[in-house]
C-alpha cells in the first residue's frame, strides 16, 4: 500500500510517497512560489538524479497536478499511475478541541475545518486550498487529515488554560492547543524502542525545534540577522556578532527554563529528545540547554554533542547520566502515513 503525504504551505508543498509495506521513502519532493512568478518542482527519488521542474502554477490544484505527474513520469517518476496511491495523508495544523485523533476527511470534516481558521489563520487556509485540490483530482481516493494539535489533546485543564478573563476560553476557544503533534509523538515512539521501554512508562521532555519551536517561544526579531539558524550562527563564528550570540543565548535558556518546568510537574524525567532542524543539527544550542543541569541527573558529553553524524539516533549524554539525552531525525511524512494506513484500514 502506498501513501502519499501532502504538507500545503501559502506558496509551497512538500509531498513525500511512502511504501507502507516497508515504510520506504519512494519519493520527496517541494513545490514552490505557487501562483508566484518561477514556479518549481524538485523531486528526490533514491538511485535517480534530481528531477527539477519550472513552470507556471496559478494554484494549488495545478501544483497537485503537477506532483502527481512528477509521480508517474517514465524517466523520473516512481509508479506506474495514480491507481497505486491507495490513500492521501494531509497535515492540517488545526484541529481545535473537535478532533483529538486523525480523521478520514469528509464534507463536514472540512466545513469544520473552516471554523478553525481563526485559530490557525496562516495555516489552515493553504491546507484545506490542498485537500480541496487533491479531492478534485482524485475523487475516489481516500483522505486522512493528520492534525498538529492532536497529540496534545490529553492535556489537563489546568496546563491548557491562560491566566486571562474565562470568557475568552468560551467565546473565541483561547489556549493552549500545542503543535508539532506528529514529530512529538514520533520522537517519543523512537525514544521508547531505544531505552526497550513502553512509551507510557516514560517521563521523555521532546524539543522540536526548527523554524517553529515548540518547547519554548523565542522572538526571531533579536538576532539583528534574521531568522534563520544558519544566519544566526554565521553572524556568531565570522562576526562575533553581539546580538546574534544573544539570540543563541536566550535560545538555549529558554529551552533549558522549559525542560525544568516540565520536569517539575511530571516528577522527574526519564529521557530527553532534540529533533528537527535545528535540535538536529545545532550542538551549540543543545549544550546551553542542557548546562548545569546536573542536579536533575543530566549529564552531556560534549564530545559526543559535537558530532554530526546522527544516524537514526546519536546519544549525547554520558554513561553516568541518570537522564538519556538523544538526537533523533523526526519522521512527520512516516507519522502521518501511518494514521492514514491505521484509519483507511478500518
Amino acid at each position: 500500500m502506498k501513501v502519499l503525504v501532502i504538507n500545503c504551505g501559502s506558496s509551497s508543498l512538500k509531498y513525500q510517497l511512502i511504501d507502507m509495506s516497508s515504510e520506504e521513502s519512494l519519493a520527496q519532493g517541494l513545490v514552490e512560489r505557487i501562483g508566484i512568478n518561477g514556479s518549481i518542482l524538485t523531486q528526490k527519488v533514491e538511485g535517480k538524479d534530481k528531477y527539477e521542474i519550472e513552470t507556471p502554477l496559478k494554484d494549488h490544484q495545478d501544483a497537485i497536478e503537477l506532483v502527481l505527474r512528477s509521480l508517474v513520469d517514465e524517466k523520473h517518476g516512481v509508479i506506474k499511475s495514480m491507481d497505486e496511491i491507495s490513500a492521501v495523508g494531509h497535515r492540517v495544523v488545526h484541529g481545535g478541541e473537535k478532533y483529538a485523533s486523525s480523521v478520514v476527511l469528509d464534507e463536514t470534516v472540512i466545513e469544520n475545518l473552516d471554523e478553525f481558521t481563526k485559530l490557525a489563520p496562516l495555516h489552515n487556509p493553504p491546507n484545506i486550498i490542498g485537500i480541496n485540490a487533491c479531492k478534485a483530482l482524485m475523487p475516489k481516493t481516500p483522505m486522512v487529515a493528520v492534525f498538529d494539535t492532536a497529540f496534545h489533546q490529553t492535556m489537563p485543564e489546568k496546563a491548557f488554560m491562560y491566566p486571562l478573563p474565562y470568557e475568552l476560553y468560551e467565546e473565541d476557544h483561547i489556549r493552549r492547543y500545542g503543535f508539532h503533534g506528529t514529530s512529538h509523538k514520533y520522537v517519543a515512539g523512537e525514544i521508547a524502542k531505544w531505552m526497550h521501554k513502553d512509551v507510557k512508562e516514560l517521563k521523555t521532555v521532546t524539543c522540536h525545534i526548527g523554524n517553529g519551536v515548540s518547547v519554548t517561544a523565542v522572538d526571531g526579531g533579536i538576532s539583528g540577522v534574521g531568522t534563520d539558524f544558519r544566519d544566526i550562527r554565521s553572524a556568531v563564528e565570522n562576526d562575533n556578532n553581539h546580538r546574534a550570540l544573544l539570540a543563541m543565548d536566550i535560545f538555549g535558556y529558554q529551552i533549558r527554563k522549559q525542560i525544568g518546568a516540565y520536569a517539575a510537574v511530571m516528577g522527574g524525567v526519564d529521557a530527553i529528545v532534540f529533533t528537527a532542524g535545528i535540535g538536529e543539527h545545532a550542538p551549540e544550542i543543545r549544550s546551553r540547554a542542557l548546562v548545569n543541569m546536573e542536579f536533575l541527573g543530566i549529564e552531556v558529553d560534549l564530545e559526543k554533542n559535537e558530532s554530526h553524524n546522527i544516524g537514526d539516533g546519536m546519544e549525547i549524554s554520558k554513561e553516568t547520566s541518570k537522564v538519556k539525552v538523544v538526537v533523533i531525525p523526526t519522521n512527520e511524512e512516516l507519522m502521518i502515513a501511518k494514521e492514514t494506513l491505521e484509519l483507511v484500514q478500518k
